[in-house]
């Protein structure tokens, strides 16, 4: 897959998953988009890296130790 190619499908993957994310079961059908996308793995190793960035982040805010 060339440039081009690889970023009109993160575009149409970004669209996908923006369309989900609004409404009841967000959640839910986030998950079941990831999974249909092909993309649980790189979901999975984002989420496992961003959520202490975003806990560390929001304890700062707080001025939490």
């Amino acid at each position: 897959m060339d440039e081009l190619e690889q970023a009109q499908y993160s575009e149409w993957m970004r669209q996908e998953l923006l369309h989900v994310i609004p409404g009841a079961g967000a959640f839910r059908m986030l998950g079941t988009t990831i999974r249909e996308l092909g993309r649980k793995q790189s979901w999975s190793q984002f989420r496992k890296e961003a959520l202490p960035e975003i806990a560390r982040d929001w304890l700062e805010e707080h001025k939490l130790p």
